[in-house]
């Protein structure tokens, strides 16, 4: 699994494995995925037993390989300059038969839903800052042609 922290590069991630518990490079959190009995997100307080904070992946399944942009598929630390200890992770996953949706899950600022999220229709693709997320995706136009859209957040 890959960890960006700061970084000015594109992420790519391996396939998230359910049940275990990853630990956050630079807070004292971490995060786990389980079926419970749909896709969930938990992030903990370091190896706490119960979650700060729960979210709902259930349409999301990951892949890996260079097929079908799969190699963005995974779970990612974002760490910010500014706030190195707030516990933020990137969620980048496939959804129906072609999607690729890009989330931000920030229990600090939203312990239920994402506080970012973007679906490409066929893609996504991200940088991770010192100060904020780049994302890039396509989405359908006008007459039926696809354009490329940039979102940033914070």
């Amino acid at each position: 699994m890959a960890i960006l922290i700061a970084s000015n590069t594109s992420a790519f991630c391996s396939e998230p494995v359910l049940g275990e518990r990853q630990s956050f490079e630079v807070s004292k959190h971490s995060w786990q995925l389980d079926l419970d009995p749909f896709l969930t997100l938990g992030i903990y307080k370091g190896r706490s037993s119960s979650p700060i904070a729960t979210y709902d992946l259930a349409d999301c399944h990951f892949c890996d390989g260079e097929d079908d942009n799969c190699e963005t598929d995974g779970i990612v630390e974002v760490s910010f300059v500014v706030q190195p200890e707030e516990p933020i992770v990137a969620v980048a996953c496939h959804i129906g038969a072609h999607s690729q949706r890009f989330q931000i899950f920030a229990p600090w600022r939203n312990d239920t839903d994402a506080v970012f999220s973007v679906t490409g229709a066929y893609y996504v693709a991200y940088q991770i800052r010192s100060a904020n997320v780049s994302v890039e995706y396509d989405a359908k136009g006008e007459n039926d042609s696809f354009e490329t859209l940039v979102e940033i957040w914070p």
